[in-house]
């Protein structure tokens, strides 16, 4: 039994010992704020980065994503219009914005508790003149959200501005739901702005959400540190909406945790 058990043992040690890493993160960095899709082999976009991700092929200017590991967009300050509407995220995906404190000189009080915040809001703006605005920010298309979320989507350290928000030339709600993130995956946010989404309906099955909707059996949804405002909607959760009976399954369940 011994010569049995001891080279199963030694095969199994192997095969763990040569899995690939559940923590690496193999990292995507966007060399321009244009909204590109496949048309400049010399730069890479936020949206070709998540193509890249998603079909783990190199897409535009930007690398392949990586089957092993976890697979992070790294962006820089700045404005991302999405001029070609959403984004599809098929696979998992950490978008990471630059931190809106890199610049700050001075730490500011909060005038209600007279404590200095733990963290700067991702659209943090520097008195200084000179340094202004050091935060990242993703803007929809007028009537399209950002993203369309099939698999887990991380958003750190970013500002999205949503199709009816004020930066708009012509503000315009989503006709569906989820007016910035429409989700069948856990969606996790950490230092994150959420504002300007609308969604609109004429039936109960629309017009919910208007920043986040969660739909599909079970997701999360996991929010730190994280403002929402301006949100709105036609039917239900201005902010938030959760579809709880997807499936015909009546115990379908989803998660919501918020810290801060």
């Amino acid at each position: 039994m011994k010569k049995i058990v001891l080279p199963l043992l030694a095969g199994l040690l192997a095969l763990c010992a040569g899995a690939p890493q559940a923590n690496l993160i193999a990292t995507i960095t966007v060399t321009t704020t244009a909204d590109e899709d496949g048309t400049n082999s010399s730069q890479c976009s936020l949206r070709e980065a998540i193509k890249a991700i998603n079909t783990l092929q190199p897409y535009g200017g930007c690398p392949a994503g990586q089957a092993f590991s976890s697979n992070r967009v790294q962006l820089s300050p700045g404005n991302y219009t999405l001029t070609l509407g959403e984004l599809y995220v098929t696979r998992d995906l950490i978008v990471q914005g630059a931190d809106s404190q890199q610049a700050a000189h001075d730490l500011v009080a909060d005038p209600l508790t007279g404590l200095k915040p733990r963290t700067f809001r991702p659209d943090y703006q520097d008195a200084d003149p000179q340094i202004g605005k050091t935060g990242t920010y993703i803007t929809a298309r007028p009537g399209s959200r950002i993203f369309n979320a099939s698999a887990p989507l991380t958003v750190n350290q970013v500002v999205l501005q949503g199709s009816a928000s004020s930066v708009q030339t012509a503000p315009a709600p989503v006709a569906d739901n989820g007016g910035i993130v429409f989700a069948t995956a856990a969606v996790t946010m950490t230092n994150v702005v959420v504002g300007g989404g609308s969604v609109s309906g004429s039936s109960v099955a629309s017009g919910n959400g208007g920043a986040i909707y969660l739909s599909g059996d079970g997701t999360a949804l996991s929010l730190t540190d994280v403002t929402l405002e301006g949100n709105q909607a036609t039917n239900k959760g201005g902010a938030i909406a959760m579809l709880c009976a997807a499936g015909l399954n009546p115990y379908a369940q989803h998660s919501l945790s918020v810290t801060r």
